[in-house]
């Protein structure tokens, strides 16, 4: 469902309320998205794995023949990890 910016301001309870995805536009043009949190957890989570996904494979490409030994920070940097307390859902 597309709506503007004006009525989702005065339907926000009722689009939030909804368990379908709303399109949020200005002049009519798109300009946002609203959807279910369960629905957004799960693009997370794809969008984690396929980056993991990514990781593996550099990880793989990268030792492909090597038999060095490599710290843990080391393995992170060149994987790409940051080293943060940020939480994974």
């Amino acid at each position: 469902m597309q709506v503007s910016i004006s009525d989702a301001k005065k339907h926000l309870n009722q689009l939030v309320s909804s368990d379908d995805a709303s399109i949020i536009t200005k002049n009519g043009s798109p300009k946002a998205a609203l959807i279910p949190y369960e629905e957004y957890v799960k693009m997370i989570r794809l969008q984690r794995e396929q980056e993991d996904l990514a990781a593996i494979k550099r990880a793989d490409e990268f030792f492909a023949g090597k038999r060095e030994a490599m710290s843990q920070d080391e393995l992170d940097d060149m994987l790409g990890f940051k080293n943060d307390s940020e939480s994974r859902l």
